[in-house]
C-alpha cells in the first residue's frame, strides 16, 4: 500500500502517479456511511460510484491532485440516493479546506495568476477563495477605534487604503482599494468616529474629502 503522503487521515491512498510538473494521488474515504443521510436509515446498499478531481496543496513544487473514489449509496427505507460524504473537503469547490485556506492567505500578497499556476486551477477561483477569505476576517475581526488614525496607501496586487492605530503603531483596516467612495463607506460604518482625536493622512486628494468629521 501507497504511503500517505496526503497526511489526511480520513483517506487511504491507493496509488500515486508522479511526473515533472503534478503528484497524481488516487485515495479512498476510509469511514463509509452506515446510515441514509435523509431519512437516517441503516437500510443502505451500493448504487454505483464515480470518481472526482480534489484538488490539494502543492508538493514538493508540484500540483497535487486527488482522485477520491466516491461511493454512491440508495436507501432501502426512503428509496432516496445520496454519495458518502468526503471528510475534509470545502463545501463550495473541489479542493481540500486546508487549500482554501492556504489560498486565502497566499492572496494577500501574491498574483492570483502565480496562485492558480502553482495550484492548477484558474485564476477566477483563486479571485472566489480571496473575497471569500477576506469576507470571513471582517466578520470575525474587530478593531477598537485609533485615537489617533492613520490613512495611507499600501500595494497588495493593487494599490489599497490602510487604516492604522498610529500611536500602538498596528493595522486597523486594508480596504479593497484606495478609492474615495470605498474609504468613505468605510468610515461612515465605523460606529465610535467620535472617538477619533487626530487623523494623519498623506497628500492624495481623494482623502482629504473622505476624512472622518
Amino acid at each position: 500500500m501507497p504511503a500517505n503522503i496526503l497526511n489526511l487521515s480520513t483517506y487511504e491512498v491507493t496509488h500515486i502517479d508522479e511526473n515533472e510538473h503534478d503528484y497524481h494521488v488516487t485515495a479512498a474515504v476510509k469511514a463509509l456511511p452506515i446510515a441514509c443521510v435523509h431519512c437516517h436509515s441503516t437500510n443502505i446498499r451500493g448504487f454505483g460510484r464515480r470518481e472526482q478531481l480534489i484538488r490539494d496543496l502543492p508538493m514538493h513544487g508540484k500540483r497535487v491532485g486527488v482522485y477520491v473514489d466516491t461511493r454512491r449509496y440508495q436507501c432501502q427505507s426512503c428509496n432516496k440516493t445520496f454519495y458518502a460524504p468526503l471528510p475534509d473537503i470545502d463545501e463550495k469547490r473541489k479542493m481540500t479546506k486546508r487549500l482554501v485556506e492556504w489560498i486565502g492567505k497566499q492572496a494577500i500578497t501574491r498574483t492570483f495568476t502565480s496562485i492558480a499556476d502553482e495550484v492548477g486551477i484558474v485564476e477566477g477561483t483563486v479571485r472566489s477563495i480571496f473575497r471569500d477569505y477576506i469576507n470571513a476576517l471582517e466578520k470575525t475581526v474587530r478593531f477598537e477605534i485609533p485615537q489617533w488614525m492613520g490613512i495611507d496607501e499600501i500595494h497588495l496586487i493593487k494599490p489599497r487604503c490602510v487604516i492604522s492605530n498610529i500611536q500602538n503603531n498596528t493595522i486597523v483596516e486594508i480596504l479593497k482599494d484606495r478609492n474615495k467612495p470605498t474609504v468613505t463607506r468605510y468610515l461612515s460604518q465605523l460606529k465610535g468616529l467620535d472617538q477619533v482625536h487626530y487623523v494623519a493622512m498623506d497628500m492624495w486628494k481623494p482623502w482629504e474629502h473622505s476624512k472622518p468629521k
